[in-house]
């Protein structure tokens, strides 16, 4: 389940106007650490979260190689 919620090698970033765009990245695999998180509210989107504890990661570093980001 790790390696499928975490093994992306792409990016995505949103400019100021609201324009998305995506770039393909290349990295050794994730080095995961276990993480814990007391999350109380949920500012990022609307979506109800459940109440069960989150399964949380975290890398403290990687080194990527990104190419090009492209308008979507």
């Amino acid at each position: 389940l790790e390696y499928f919620l975490v093994e992306r090698y792409c990016l995505y970033a949103q400019d100021k106007k609201g324009n998305l765009y995506r770039g393909d990245i290349h990295h050794q695999p994730w080095p995961l650490q276990p993480a814990e998180a007391d999350v109380r509210t949920n500012t990022v989107s609307q979506i109800v979260l459940p109440n069960i504890a989150p399964i949380l990661q975290y890398v403290e570093r990687i080194d990527i190689v990104a190419w090009l980001l492209k308008k979507i």
